[in-house]
């Protein structure tokens, strides 16, 4: 495989996975029983793009799942509460990197600080 089409396959991956836990995220966002099944599958969508996107060398999409990462994880471990405010920065997390995924340099060129 290419390392065009091996892009081509992570940015059509890394789509689906995010666009599928996009109901999970508005589930927890509404506040009602978070169910664990929700929150693993919304961690494992957002560790796998880290990952790929990690082996791709994409240090910028890394930065982000990275931080949207450890906040889930927090919410996993009991440590933090899903509350319209952390959910609602995962979800800008989630549109950041499609935005990202548009781009020519997948976002490498931009300045993500404040998300991150």
């Amino acid at each position: 495989m290419s390392p065009d089409d091996l892009l081509s396959e992570f940015i059509d991956e890394s789509r689906q996975s995010l666009a599928t836990i996009e109901s999970d995220l508005l589930q927890l966002e509404s506040g009602t029983e978070a169910d664990k099944e929700c929150l693993h599958r919304v961690f494992r969508a957002i560790h796998t793009v880290k990952g790929s996107g990690a082996f791709l060398q994409l240090n910028q999409l890394v930065s982000i799942t990275h931080r949207a990462e450890s906040l889930l994880s927090e919410m996993r471990d009991g440590l933090r509460t899903p509350t319209s405010d952390t959910i609602g920065l995962i979800l800008e997390v989630v549109d950041t990197l499609v935005e990202m995924f548009d781009l020519p340099d997948l976002g490498e060129s931009q300045d993500h600080r404040a998300l991150i």
